[in-house]
């Protein structure tokens, strides 16, 4: 029987695209029916994306913009990324952004919406706020507001669709927490994200993605 391929995720803070790795052999998937490129059909790499925020590092947090997973299929890249959101668009502030981007076709990402916000005194069980979708190739490029739960797949069969999912911070949530998703998958690849280290301040209102160490 085939084996569901499990890619864990690694990034440094403020990587460079040019320094991005392939990661190893042992993470390659072996479905047979896996249309990925290059060797063995898979190239994933993740990284702390953007330049690093600046403002100095807070009690050991180098702040950085977004962490983001790609991965290139042959259908198209399959990407998400995880961002502080301190605009309009949520609706809400502060909130947690999670973007993610399904190649044209018809394979949806597969992906529950639910988080785990954890501090030192206890822990959150999040679900998306709100979210909607954008066609990228339609014209006028327009948000549709998406109905929660739903399947995260394909609305063309010519352009990608953006999907953007807001997770909305308990009042009771401390300076510090960190943020764990549940895994997500797409064409047979499973993909987990360690946990990603927050900041929040209270004057100015604020909120700060962590680098990580190592």
């Amino acid at each position: 029987m085939a084996r569901e391929a499990v890619v864990p995720i690694i990034g440094l803070a403020g990587q460079a695209p040019s320094r991005r790795q392939p990661l190893s052999s042992n993470v390659r998937p072996h479905n047979p029916i896996m249309r990925l490129r290059h060797v063995a059909h898979a190239v994933l790499s993740a990284a702390f994306c953007g330049s690093v925020v600046a403002q100095e590092a807070v009690k050991g947090c180098t702040p950085v913009s977004a962490y983001t997973h790609r991965a290139s299929l042959e259908e198209g890249t399959f990407r998400f990324t995880v961002s502080p959101n301190l605009r309009s668009r949520a609706g809400f502030s502060p909130a947690i952004a999670l973007s993610l981007s399904v190649p044209a076709g018809e394979a949806p990402a597969e992906f529950s919406g639910q988080a785990l916000l954890r501090t030192s005194t206890g822990e959150y069980r999040l679900s998306p706020a709100r979210a909607e979708y954008w066609v990228m190739g339609a014209a006028p490029r327009t948000a549709v507001p998406l109905s929660l739960p739903a399947q995260f797949a394909p609305r063309s069969q010519s352009a990608s669709t953006l999907y953007y999912i807001f997770y909305r911070l308990p009042a009771a949530v401390a300076a510090e927490f960190t943020l764990a998703l549940e895994p997500l998958s797409y064409q047979g690849v499973k993909v987990t994200v360690e946990p990603l280290l927050f900041q929040r301040s209270s004057q100015p209102p604020g909120l700060t993605l962590c680098a990580r160490n190592g």
